[in-house]
């Protein structure tokens, strides 16, 4: 006699008695088991049938009266699915049984939402479109949210893109549409950032020219020198005569 237990339960079953479910190849999206097959008893195999049957790819039944193949990629739909033709789908082919062979999220235009062929075109925003039509229609359509432009490469970014962005010495802020246009627009010693004209002064004699200041003071003392002049002569003849 061959016991063991049920990886769910702990139940002890018993080979020659109990009905027991095999699995292996979990292909779910909860996080893989960390053993690589799963035994179960009946009652916990039952209250997960579903859940089983979809996530993995192989379940074998062992139960007293023998063995039972439920699922494996070389046989028949085990709910005999049928395809296009009649026929019953082989289980490799059926997205019923694998259905994470099948159910593959698809890239599709964002404008008419149709899959891609062979060709892909870009719209102004960056996302891909099927067709030169979609690329004018979806252009049109996100038009009035496309305030930015890379400061690089010249790009219209739209205002759903994350961007990158930067402030120079002006406070005015730049944006790049990505990180390699963000590199080769900060400013380094191979691309430094253009220097900002000083501003005016808004006091006129700070930027009189020297020649200038030596002709006004040489202008002054003459003045001065000539006032003086006249001044001692006005004082001579007002003076009284003495005999």
């Amino acid at each position: 006699m061959s016991k063991f237990n049920c990886d769910i339960c702990q139940k002890e079953m018993d080979i020659d008695i109990d009905t027991s479910y095999l699995m292996s190849l979990y292909h779910g999206n909860k996080e893989k088991p960390a053993a690589e097959t799963l035994t179960t008893c009946e009652t916990c195999y039952q209250a997960k049938e579903q859940e089983y049957l979809t996530n993995y790819e192989y379940i074998f039944k062992e139960a007293k009266a023998g063995g039972q193949t439920i699922k494996n990629g070389n046989i028949d739909c085990w709910s005999s699915q049928k395809g296009p033709d009649g026929k019953v789908l082989n289980q490799e082919d059926c997205p019923h049984c694998q259905p994470w062979k099948h159910n593959k999220d698809k890239e599709k235009c964002a404008n008419c939402n149709k899959e891609f062929g062979d060709t892909k075109y870009f719209g102004n925003d960056g996302k891909q479109v099927c067709s030169m039509e979609c690329v004018n229609i979806h252009n049109n359509k996100v038009q009035p949210n496309q305030t930015k432009k890379c400061f690089v490469c010249g790009k219209v970014i739209s205002n759903e893109e994350a961007t990158y962005s930067s402030e120079w010495g002006s406070g005015k802020k730049k944006y790049y549409c990505g990180l390699e246009c963000f590199e080769k627009g900060m400013p380094s010693k191979n691309n430094p950032p253009q220097p900002e004209p000083p501003p005016k002064s808004q006091n006129n004699n700070k930027g009189m020219p020297t020649e200038i200041k030596i002709i006004l003071g040489v202008s002054a003392i003459f003045l001065i020198i000539i006032i003086g002049v006249i001044g001692v002569k006005i004082y001579k003849r007002s003076r009284p005569k003495t005999s």
